[in-house]
């Protein structure tokens, strides 16, 4: 039985998403289109890695699931945490990363939820019809 760690799909996408987003970081993320995109496919990349080997459509829907409710979540702790603590805090700090969170990982984490549970749901439906 082999784990998540020993396939190499796992280092490929995880090699990738560091290059792309160390080129991001390069390139600037601050109102820089070109490098917003390659933060993005660097998070969809990540994501991939953990989640390539998927045999059926329920976990992407969980994936779907909980990056819905992640993105509540982790705006809404922005929101208060940057309310209670204001700018320079370490609350404040936090509720950057929360906004990070919920504006860089959770539409990745959604994205490809939603593509993965379409494509295994397809594929599936291909397995029955043959």
């Amino acid at each position: 039985m082999t784990t998540i760690l020993k396939q190499k799909g796992t280092y490929v996408y995880l090699s990738l998403s560091i290059i792309l987003i160390i080129a991001a970081l390069i390139v600037g993320i601050d109102d820089n289109p070109p490098g917003i995109i390659l933060f993005y496919l660097g998070s969809v990349l990540f994501i991939l890695a953990f989640t390539h080997n998927w045999k059926r459509a329920k976990p992407y829907l969980f994936l779907v699931l909980f990056s819905i409710l992640g993105l509540v979540i982790s705006a809404t702790l922005h929101n208060v945490l940057e309310a209670v603590g204001g700018e320079g805090t370490i609350l404040g700090i936090i509720g950057v990363a929360f906004f990070l969170i919920a504006l860089l990982i959770c539409p990745a984490c959604l994205l490809v939820g939603i593509v993965g549970s379409i494509v295994k749901s397809i594929r599936k439906a291909e397995i029955v019809n043959n």
